[in-house]
């Protein structure tokens, strides 16, 4: 008998354990929900500081939860652009395809600094949304705007935009063309070195011409 009383009582300690562990579980996981409930209320009712503190905390955990409150943060049209911009380079960051869409509003945003750094962000999601957005910021009124497309074109290595590119060998802008040239480079298919050849003959720049030069040969 003695025997099985121990056996029980072993037992016993043995469920108390566990039920204690989950609750553990449970608190921890209660915990975390609060703290990440709180980081969302940060976001939408916060001081500018606050949100951009719980934006960047957000971004850390870069799962579909998080992603998606601060896609809802870059839609909203605050007064302080600051606030989006932080947005959507977590955004940008999280390299979740889920992002594309904000990304691409975001390169047509009203905002010049807004837009650039969602041009700059699409380089790093080789999709057909983001090459066509990168394709149409090629036609910018501001240069650094064309000049990031350009480079998130190269960065992409996206073959569709090739053309794209040789329009912009035609650029006003010397950092634009000498941008171009460089993408063509990373690209490398036959119409993109063709391409080339003919810069090396016709561009007026003697620093583009030998760079046009310099890939060719590599």
């Amino acid at each position: 008998m003695a025997s099985v009383g121990k056996t029980f009582t072993a037992l016993v300690a043995a469920v108390l354990l566990f039920i204690f562990m989950l609750s553990g579980l449970s608190g921890r996981a209660t915990a975390v929900q609060d703290g990440f409930d709180l980081l969302v209320e940060n976001v939408k009712n916060g001081n500018k500081e606050e949100r951009i503190a719980a934006i960047e905390k957000l971004a850390g955990m870069k799962d579909e939860r998080s992603l998606t409150v601060l896609i809802n943060e870059f839609n909203e049209l605050y007064e302080d652009w600051r606030i989006r911009i932080r947005a959507l380079d977590a955004l940008a960051a999280s390299g979740k395809s889920m992002v594309t869409v904000a990304l691409v509003n975001g390169s047509y945003d009203s905002c010049p600094a807004i837009k650039w750094h969602a041009v700059a962000g699409l380089g790093g999601y080789a999709n057909e949304k983001s090459i066509h957005a990168l394709i149409d910021a090629l036609d910018d009124s501001t240069m650094y705007i064309r000049e990031t497309a350009i480079e998130s074109l190269g960065r992409i290595r996206a073959r569709e935009a090739v053309p794209y590119l040789g329009n912009a060998l035609h650029d006003r802008n010397f950092a634009v063309r000498l941008k171009a040239t460089v993408a063509l480079g990373r690209i490398g298919d036959e119409q993109a070195l063709l391409l080339l050849k003919w810069e090396t003959q016709n561009e007026k720049d003697l620093f583009i011409k030998d760079e046009a030069a310099y890939i060719l040969k590599k």
